[in-house]
Order: structure tokens, then sequence, then C-alpha cells
């Protein structure tokens, strides 16, 4: 067999429909909530946009749920999202360098050549939320075939090494696009997913922890599950005996190698018989053999029409039917009846940067404290929060400068802005000669506190140190635009350095506590309770009021 050859306009195309096809988006968690989002509450800058007129919706897109939301506003989930994935960034890259050229290629390419994802540019509204490209499915998501019974095994592929552990990643990603080029090249049908199997990783122990073991997170093995559209593909496949640049494979039916492996494994027990139980109907575990940790149909989170179901009904899916003969339990908690003599825990679901976490308070009134559950593995994996956003700079004396002058933060965002859109800017350490954001967006004077007589304005000692971070990840080209319109800050210079995976994770920690902690508030406008009243620890005025000019442990970091 010749050499296979890889398109990348196809072939981003192709991991897109993969993405958010019927037979990854119920399985990836993090792509699901993301998608089922989307549904219920649309972010601001789309449900900003009317339908044009000229847009033609596919007979096939669901209809609203409810009367909240137009179904020309449902389902759109961000390109830029999809495209920080690992798998996608070399897509980002110029056409000479063999990706497609940036994210408006990529769409284009969506656009164009895909039947089952559409692609819409939404523009930035005023004042408010950033625009951008978002895509979504054409159809309704529906429950596929089992595919155990679709799938084959093949082994016998490369398998790359090296002490080089980014250059194996990089070598395996390329290899998993020649597979994947391969197995739709065989005609002998449609490739809905190819899975290269891989290895257990393990952990070191940290202090006081045991080990941790990560599910096929390592190596790869040199074989994959192919998973065709029909049973008739895999029969097909096997009888085709294929070949992978030339060399020979061992291949069969993915019902035949579970069967094989049991033999080896637990001779003893009973023959592996194919379930006639759809996948989303099996239990999870050893016993069945579904090995997806997550499952959206086992778990009642899509409706009978293939939309999502809202939080709430998700969430009661199968819990509460124990709680529906009798619904005593149920309501003698409501009522706050037979409750243990230590408080429970509450805890919060918060979804911040697309990735979603649980936050948890625990401890008795006045004492409790937030937490972020396996905050160790928050932000990362598949979905994971993409490095190259976080930035630091330093900004000189001038020559003989004595005291200091207003650092103006809104002149500094503009300066920036036109390369990449920023998030914020603040300045760190001993730097930090300024006051709590003002309570006016046109306020752009910094104010600090005297010493128990309310406010005065100031001025900003030099040299001092900050950080810039941004809403998308900056590219080493845009850094070059970044120094070269911020190499200067009203005669003094500046240098700037990107942030190590170390700070970049710290920052991302930091601003995960930050909601954590705002979830665990009153709304907006009641009294009492933690947080202080209005605001709270993150609200404008009240105790320890983010924007306020006073109260305790309020936000002492200067930002816009």
């Amino acid at each position: 067999m010749a050499a296979t050859t890889i398109d990348p306009k196809q072939a981003v195309v192709n991991q897109i429909e993969f993405y958010l096809s019927d037979s990854n988006l119920p399985f990836d968690k993090f792509l699901f909530t993301l998608w089922s989002t989307s549904f219920h509450t649309p972010t601001p800058v789309i449900l900003a946009h009317p339908a044009p007129t000229s847009y033609v919706s596919p007979p096939t897109l669901p209809v609203p749920p409810s009367d909240k939301h137009d179904s020309f506003h449902l389902g759109w989930v961000p390109l830029s999202k999809l495209t920080s994935f690992k798998r996608m960034r070399d897509y980002l890259n110029p056409v000479a360098e063999g990706g497609v050229g940036g994210i408006d290629e990529i769409a284009k390419q969506v656009q164009d050549n895909s039947e089952a994802v559409e692609a819409y540019l939404f523009p930035s509204v005023d004042g408010g939320d950033e625009g951008g490209w978002y895509v979504r499915r054409k159809y309704l998501l529906e429950r596929p075939e089992d595919a155990f019974l679709r799938s084959a095994y093949a082994k016998g592929f490369p398998i790359p090494t090296g002490e080089d552990e980014e250059k194996v990643k990089q070598e395996e990603l390329e290899l998993q696009k020649k597979l994947e080029a391969w197995a739709k090249g065989l005609g002998v049908g449609l490739v809905k997913s190819l899975r290269m199997r891989r290895e257990d990783k393990t952990l070191p122990a940290k202090e006081g922890k045991k080990e941790v073991t990560l599910k096929g997170r390592g190596a790869f093995k040199g074989s994959v599950f192919i998973e065709f559209a029909t049973t008739d593909s895999v029969a097909k496949f096997i009888d085709l005996a294929p070949k992978f640049e030339d060399k020979d494979l061992e291949v069969m039916s993915k019902s035949d190698y579970v069967e094989m492996k049991r033999k080896i494994y637990a001779p003893d027990s009973a023959p592996i018989v194919p379930s006639t139980k759809p996948a989303w109907e099996r239990k999870k575990g050893p016993g069945g053999t579904n090995p997806k940790t997550f499952n959206a149909w086992q778990e009642s989170l899509v409706g009978s029409g293939g939309i999502p179901n809202p939080p709430a009904e998700a969430r009661s899916g199968g819990r509460d039917k124990k709680d529906a003969a009798g619904g005593k339990k149920r309501k003698a908690e409501d009522e706050g009846e037979g409750e243990d003599e230590e408080k429970k825990d509450e805890l919060r679901e918060i979804l911040y940067d697309s990735v979603r976490f649980t936050a948890r308070r625990s401890g008795p009134e006045g004492e409790s404290k937030i937490t972020i559950d396996n905050i160790d593995n928050v932000g990362k994996g598949e979905g994971e929060w993409p490095e190259g956003k976080l930035f630091f700079f330093t900004i000189g004396a001038q020559d003989g400068e004595v005291g200091g002058e207003d650092f103006d933060f809104k002149d500094f965002k503009d300066v920036l802005e036109p390369v990449v859109k920023v998030g914020f800017v603040s300045l760190l350490g001993e730097s930090k000669k300024i006051a709590p954001l003002p309570v006016k967006k046109e306020d752009t004077e910094m104010k600090a506190e005297a010493d128990g007589e309310g406010k005065k304005e100031i001025k900003q000692p030099y040299p001092a140190k900050g950080q810039a971070t941004f809403k998308t990840v900056v590219t080493d080209e845009e850094f070059e635009k970044i120094k070269k319109a911020a190499g200067e800050w009203k005669g003094r210079k500046v240098e700037w350095r990107r942030g190590t995976s170390e700070e970049e994770r710290a920052h991302m920690i930091s601003r995960a506590m930050f909601h954590a902690q705002k979830a665990f508030e009153p709304p907006t406008g009641s009294h009492g309770g933690r947080g202080g009243g209005r605001g709270g620890r993150g609200g404008r005025g009240g105790r320890g009021g983010r924007g306020g000019g006073g109260g305790r442990g309020g936000n002492k970091r200067g930002r816009h």
C-alpha cells in the first residue's frame, strides 16, 4: 500500500465532526457539558444577534426546548475551544507548515465541506462579550447502534519511542492522523472513529499519598479499535486483510478480541456474549462491555428529542427514583427533619473557562472552608486549560525619577487590544500601590486608602511589575507584536516574558478558587449571611466587596 497522505483541510473537518458526533459527544464529559450548556444558557454574544434573514436553518435542527430562546441560538460551541485541544493546534499553523492557516480558514472548511457541522461568525457586542466563530451539529443527537458490535481490532502499527516525551507525543498525533486517513481509504464503509490503544500511566506518589494510575493514558500499544457505521463494514475489513505501509496486521472483530483476552486472563469464566441491550442501557463496570466512564444517555442527560435536559432534570434522572415511592425521606430533608448533627457539605457545580468542576463548602457556620474537589486534576486532559495566555511585564523607571506617576490601566490595555484581546492587567507584589477597582467603569482614576481618612489620589512608583492575561492563546508571532507595541510606556522601557507552566497553572487555580467562593455568596441584593450583604467577597461594597473602597478581605489587586 502506498504511503498514506493527509490533507489538513479534510482532516480538520473530520476531527471537528468527530468531536460533535454521536460516537463521541455523549461520552465526552467536557464537550457534552459545553454543548448542553449552550442549549439552556446561550452566551450573551449569541443571544444579542437574531437570526439573519439570509440564514437558512437546516430542517434537522431541534426546535427550542422552551419559549426562552430561538432555535437559531441553540447548540453553538466556540470553535476557539476546539482548536485549543492538542490534536487541533497544528491546524492553526500556516499552510507552509502543514496547517490550514488559522481559525478563519478552519471555519471556512467546515462551512464548505461538512455535512454534519455548520459554522457561524457571531460579531462582538459593544462593551460586552467577545464574538468569534462557533460550530454546531446539523442533526439531533441520536442513540447509536451498539458500537461494540460495529468495532474491529487491528494490531501491528509502528510505535513512536524516544527520550523526548514531547517529540513522542507529536509523533503519536501525526500517526493518529495517518491511521484515520488509512482507515477511511480502505473503502469498506464509513469510519465513525479510530482510537489508539494505550498503556496505563502511573504517576509517582506524592508526600503522604499513594501513586495514581491513569487508565489508558500512557504510551501507544501499537493497536487500535476502529468503529464503523455498520457491522457489515467489520466483516469487510477482516476479509480485506489490510496492510499498513506494506506491513501485515493482525485483525479481528472487537468481540473476538475481548473473548481472546478472556481465555488468557480468566479461562474459568463464562464466555463473553455480546449484549443485546444497547450500550446506554448496560451498567458500567467490569461485568459490562461498555468501558466509558461517562455516558450522557445512561445518566439521563439527554431528552427523548435528542436535546440535552436542563441541569435540574438531568441530576434527578435516576437519583430521585428511590425517594419517589413514599417521598418521606426527601420531605424530611427539605423540612430540615432528621438531619445529621454535623452539617452536610454544600456543593456547587462551577463552569470556568469551559472547564467544569465541583466547589465544596464544609464546616460549621462562621468556620466554613471552601475547596475544590480533585483540584490537582481540574483543567487537565482533553479540554484542558491551554497554556499561552499569561504574561509578565516590568515597567522600568526613568533616569532620575523621584516619586511616580499615575498608572492608567485602560490606556495600557488599549495598546495591547489591537494585537490580542486582553483579559485583565494587574500590578504585582510591591508594585500594588493601588486600591480595588473603581465602582463605575467610566472612573479610570486609581484611588488608595489613606490611614483611616477615606481615599486620596496617589502616584505609582517605578519600576513596577505586573501581569496580563489574554482571552486566547498567544502565538509567538503575536508575542513579538506585543513586545513591539508595548515595549515602551510613557518613556519607560517595558520588558515582557511568558508565564511558565507552573505560573499559568497557579493562576488558573487561583481564578477557579475565586469563582468557587463567588458561587457560595448570597444573591445580589440580599442581606446577611456569609459574605456580608451586597457583594460579599466579590460584589461591590459590603464587607470585603471587590469594587468597594473598604471592607476586610477585599480584592487588593488593581485589575481591569
